[in-house]
Parts: structure tokens; C-alpha cells; sequence
């Protein structure tokens, strides 16, 4: 019976070193979001609230957990490689563009969510500068260092998956045996 109990813990420390990809929504958004935001007492990064800045106002500071951010920046990444300005590699992209998948479908209809994505991205891969354009109401910022990604739920993702996997998998240590199925 040890040996098995062994066996098991092995498969489960393997499966917490595993990358699952998940699906551009708004349900995944936040709660990404309200994972990695700040508890008392932790180590903070800090976010611009794009809300109060697109409104005109004073902008607020959001407080987000250093080590959630870390622990979810792989998750964050690739709900960003979703968007369909990464896929069109246009460089700069407008706000109200933040709202189409690579798909040229809707992910939401919630300006907070997407302004949500977008904090979560400037304190993860530093997807800045936001800035204002002339109309006083759209913010532009630069996603050409975002990778392209597919939704698990593309039927061409399995394929692709396959090709890009080692892109967002740990790579394995030395010394660590091959998973036994």
C-alpha cells in the first residue's frame, strides 16, 4: 500500500507544476482578479485604475499580492494572448478593442471586466503605458509583447496545444522520472 500512496503524492506534485490553459471569459477575469488582490500585511504591487483615468478623474491605485501575481502570471498571460490584438500583431491597441477575442467575438460586455484584464496585465508583463487618445475617451496601450493564444475550447486547439505547450510548461528538472500513466 506505500507504494501506492507514494506513487500518488509523485502525480500530484507533478500536477501542481502542470499549465492548464483556460478560456478568455468573464467568470475567469475576475476571479483572477479577486485572487491575487492584496490582504493585509502582504508584499503589494500596484495597479492604475483605468476606470477613474478613462473618466477624467484623479486616478486610484489598485493593491495586488506580489506572490499571487507571480502564482497566476502564467494564467493572466494567456487570458491576454486571447484578445485580438495580439493576434493581429497591430502593436498598439484600443481600449474598446480589449472587449473582441481572436475569434472576432465578444469575451464581454463589461468595460470593468476588460479594464480588470488590462490591471491585471500592467502589474504582470507590464502592459504599459496606457494613454489617452484625442477623443478624451479611449485608452491605447502596446500588446506586441503579448503571445498569441487559443481558447481550450477551439476545436484547433488541441493541435496547437501541441506545438506551443512548451512555451507555458515548466520545464522539467533534473533527476524528475517521467509520469507514469
Amino acid at each position: 500500500m506505500k507504494f501506492n500512496l507514494e506513487r500518488a503524492d509523485k502525480k500530484a506534485k507533478e500536477k501542481e507544476n502542470q499549465f492548464f490553459p483556460i478560456d478568455l471569459n468573464e467568470g475567469n477575469v475576475q476571479a483572477i482578479f479577486n485572487r491575487c488582490l492584496a490582504k493585509e500585511g502582504e508584499a503589494t504591487t500596484y495597479a492604475q485604475v483605468l476606470q477613474k483615468a478613462l473618466s477624467g478623474k484623479d486616478s486610484d491605485l489598485v493593491r495586488f499580492s506580489k506572490i499571487r501575481i507571480a502564482q497566476n502570471s502564467k494564467n493572466i498571460s494567456y487570458l491576454l494572448g486571447q484578445l485580438d490584438g495580439a493576434h493581429k500583431k497591430e502593436g498598439l491597441m484600443l481600449l474598446e478593442y480589449g472587449i473582441m477575442n481572436y475569434n472576432g467575438k465578444k469575451w464581454t460586455t463589461s468595460a470593468d471586466n476588460l479594464l480588470k484584464l488590462y490591471e491585471l496585465g500592467m502589474v504582470n508583463i507590464n502592459l504599459t503605458p496606457f494613454s489617452l487618445q484625442e477623443d478624451g475617451e479611449s485608452l491605447v496601450t502596446d500588446i506586441s509583447s503579448i503571445k498569441p493564444t487559443l481558447s481550450p475550447k477551439d476545436p484547433n486547439f488541441p493541435e496547437w496545444w501541441e506545438k506551443h505547450k512548451s512555451e507555458w510548461e515548466e520545464p522539467k528538472k533534473e533527476g524528475q522520472e517521467p509520469a507514469d500513466d
